[in-house]
């Protein structure tokens, strides 16, 4: 399996320090560069396993931070007719999003990367 399917606590906050390092560092070549660095089929399944990831973590709101960080930044600026666009839309990034509300109640970081995808979605 993958880092993201670990069910221990310090794997996850780990493998969410990585996955965000990947996609912040992408985010900056996109802006600065006006390019992507990470193949458009790296950054889909990325998003697949954040989502899915986001999804099923109840317990670490640093893990969810991390992870929702590293989608934001995957989503920041992303090209509004990509497949990373099409992946969030079919896998109702938004929706996963916002149900992590239950969980996390207040976690400011649920609004944040719910607007980053609303306005890349729109």
């Amino acid at each position: 399996g993958s880092l993201l399917d670990s069910k221990h606590h310090s794997v996850h906050v780990a493998a969410a320090s990585l996955v965000l390092n990947i996609a912040s560092a992408n985010a900056k070549i996109r802006v600065e560069e006006r390019r992507e660095a990470l193949p458009e089929d790296d950054a889909v399944e990325l998003a697949a396993g954040l989502l899915e990831t986001i999804g099923a973590e109840v317990e670490s709101v640093e893990a969810l931070r991390g992870f929702l960080l590293a989608l934001g930044q995957l989503a920041f600026c992303a090209a509004k007719d990509s497949e990373l666009v099409n992946l969030l839309q079919a896998m109702d990034a938004l929706g996963t999003v916002e149900n992590k509300n239950s969980a996390f109640p207040g976690e400011p970081l649920i609004v944040e990367v719910k607007d980053i995808l609303k306005n890349l979605m729109n």
